[in-house]
């Protein structure tokens, strides 16, 4: 499916994007090739693909926390992110001497806010994922899911206009993993913000996203770009969405054959 974003500005751009790594013995093993992608102001966009594709590796150079070895790799930067590009892992990153209000607020700290406004925001932003009774607990005595609304909590307080997620919820169960979908989704499009997300869940990429770009190969590169049109809320159970599933998962298939 083809759709012209050409008039939404960019947040991400990625031209022309190669990464190798390097063993101790010397062994190099590309991990993506000649990458080109674009992602608009307010989009989802989801990479979705199997293991070993490429997929972490692209939101590792975007987060900045990696460098191309070719290439170029343009983010725009936003108010009141101090540069910094908040990012949610599958495994949650709170630190457990911490309460979830001093998790929250601990980025916000570390940009010179006064402890009143962080505590102010902090709560906010712990209402807002479901979390505001939760504000005196430790991480340990928290379910999953309640530790991944507190990591998204803490991503939010950077107030970046860009989120990259890593398999953010594919080590909960299947209910839990519906419920933090749904919550994402309601955070997007309250805040209007742009969000890049991985996944190898063909029902998490159709059901989140406006727009899925499949990586395959090895080295990866995006190789199939679908907009998904169907209104929200989804149903999964619909003609198309059953219909997207469908030829997602024959070329996902093709290429793990």
């Amino acid at each position: 499916m083809e759709k012209n974003s050409d008039m939404i500005e960019p947040v991400v751009v990625l031209r022309d994007v190669s990464k190798i790594f390097r063993s101790e013995s010397g062994v190099e093993v590309k991990a993506i090739e000649a990458v080109n992608m674009t992602v608009a102001a307010g989009e989802f966009v989801a990479i979705l693909g199997p293991t070993g594709c490429g997929k972490t590796t692209v939101l590792n150079l975007v987060a900045g926390l990696d460098a191309p070895d070719s290439g170029s790799i343009m983010v725009r930067k936003t108010n009141g992110s101090n540069g910094v590009i908040p990012y949610v892992f599958q495994h949650y990153t709170l630190f457990p001497w911490r309460t979830v209000l001093a998790n929250v607020s601990f980025g916000m700290q570390m940009s010179g806010m006064s402890k009143r406004d962080c505590k102010k925001k902090a709560f906010s932003l712990l209402d807002q994922v479901g979390l505001g009774a939760s504000a005196n607990a430790y991480p340990h005595e928290l379910s999953g899911g309640m530790r991944q609304r507190a990591a998204i909590a803490q991503s939010l307080a950077l107030d970046s206009q860009l989120l990259v997620m890593d398999e953010p919820f594919g080590s909960l169960d299947d209910h839990t993993r519906h419920e933090m979908g749904e919550l994402l989704s309601e955070i997007w499009s309250h805040l209007q913000m742009t969000i890049l997300f991985v996944t190898h869940n063909i029902d998490e990429a159709l059901m989140l996203a406006d727009r899925v770009i499949l990586f395959k190969g090895h080295p990866g590169k995006p190789e199939e770009e679908f907009y998904i049109e169907i209104p929200r809320p989804r149903d999964r159970l619909s003609t198309q969405f059953t219909a997207l599933h469908v030829e997602l998962r024959k070329l996902m298939s093709n290429e793990c054959a």
